[in-house]
């Protein structure tokens, strides 16, 4: 759905963006806001300009819903670790450190290696992240030549498997948590295997819940948009995912009739006989559109977070 206002299209859905190597998510999220012209737009989880792959951008109002979800929410990459040192930034960016020789029963050695990092394990944050001590990010303190204490943090890794070897290179298949940091994960690897090790390549493959949907490349989208001159552009607006797809793992409850809508909308909380206590519903209108989240306490369902609405439901 898209208006038009002074700032824009007030255009509300989530894009999942191919992002290409060498560009910032920040830059990815710029052009794309451009292409839809649309007032608002903003990503869930960076993803640094080294690296590629899936990153959903939410337009409009689903920035209130699909954000803060996303953020926490698992992801899968595709990371390829050179062994035989380690990097200053953990990736090609940095200088190479402490060159060391690969073990001759690497393919006796990483089957277990690589089972000692499945499950939760701990990590220290890289010095080039966005992690803030003392309220300044670290990859500024790096950049000065700092090297500050990082306490340690739990992230869950539920799939670690090697897809493909050459004889200085592992490409790793990686499911986790959010939080988890892929470079500090090939330098810990590296460092069990004895031989050092840093991220030569990383490729986001989804973010939960889109596992299996379609990415968009940027410059292909910037190409259907210039087919269709004007602000209506429903090629590239067909891309776009519903607000609510982020939150199809919460409950879903609907409106009975128009006076409840009314009440909601304004809101006010309304009756749901027999519903036990939930702390967070999808809630839809009488006809099936979505509302926003509430939650219900005592049989009454209270709004949380609504969606802006200027149509008629």
């Amino acid at each position: 759905m898209s208006r038009l206002n002074r700032r824009g299209r007030a255009l509300d859905g989530i894009l999942l963006v191919n992002k290409p190597l060498g560009v910032s998510s920040h830059g990815v999220v710029k052009q794309c806001k451009h292409i839809y012209g649309a007032a608002k737009a903003g990503h869930t989880g960076s993803l640094d300009p080294e690296a590629s792959g899936m990153l959903p951008i939410c337009f409009g109002e689903s920035t209130k819903f699909g954000a803060h979800n996303l953020l926490d929410a698992n992801k899968q990459y595709i990371a390829e670790a050179t062994l035989g040192a380690r990097s200053s930034t953990g990736d090609l960016e940095g200088e190479l450190l402490d060159q060391r020789a690969i073990p001759e029963n690497l393919d006796t050695l990483l089957p277990v290696v690589l089972s000692q990092f499945r499950g939760e394990i701990e990590q220290v944050p890289p010095m080039h992240s966005a992690v803030k001590v003392d309220g300044k990010r670290l990859y500024k303190l790096a950049r000065a030549g700092q090297v500050v204490e990082r306490e340690k943090r739990t992230v869950h890794i539920d799939k670690l498997e090697l897809v493909d070897s050459t004889a200085t290179t592992l490409k790793l298949r990686v499911s986790c948590s959010k939080g988890t940091y892929i470079r500090t994960l090939i330098e810990d690897l590296g460092e069990a295997l004895g031989c050092g090790a840093h991220t030569t390549l990383l490729h986001r493959e989804w973010v939960e819940p889109f596992d299996g949907l379609p990415m968009h490349d940027p410059e292909k989208i910037e190409s259907m948009a210039l087919l269709t001159p004007g602000n209506n552009k429903p090629e590239i607006d067909a891309l776009l995912l519903p607000v609510d797809i982020a939150l199809r793992h919460l409950p879903e409850w609907r409106l009975k009739d128009d006076d409840q809508l009314a009440t909601f909308c304004y809101g006010n909380p309304v009756s749901a006989e027999g519903l036990e206590n939930i702390e967070t519903l999808r809630v839809y209108c009488p006809r099936g559109m979505f509302l926003g989240l509430a939650y219900c306490k005592k049989e009454l369902v209270k709004p949380l977070r609504l969606i802006a609405r200027k149509t008629d439901l």
